[in-house]
């Protein structure tokens, strides 16, 4: 995974963004910028994980990418 973080351009946690089913456009917006994109939650918060190469390095190598 390579380049900087970036803010979520949609609060993904939040139910109703998917109440016309998954927003394509949201998520293609969060892949064309490079690097993952943050989503806060309040204190805290979540990275987007959503390209497939990204979720693949993900997949094979989670200890450096998952809070302890």
């Amino acid at each position: 995974m390579t380049g900087a973080a970036a803010l979520a351009p949609a609060d993904l946690s939040d139910p109703s963004l998917y109440d016309r089913g998954i927003p394509q456009d949201v998520f293609a917006e969060i892949r064309a910028t490079p690097g993952l994109s943050w989503n806060p939650m309040g204190d805290t918060g979540f990275w987007a994980v959503t390209r497939h190469a990204d979720v693949v390095e993900v997949w094979r190598r989670p200890a450096p990418y998952t809070a302890a």
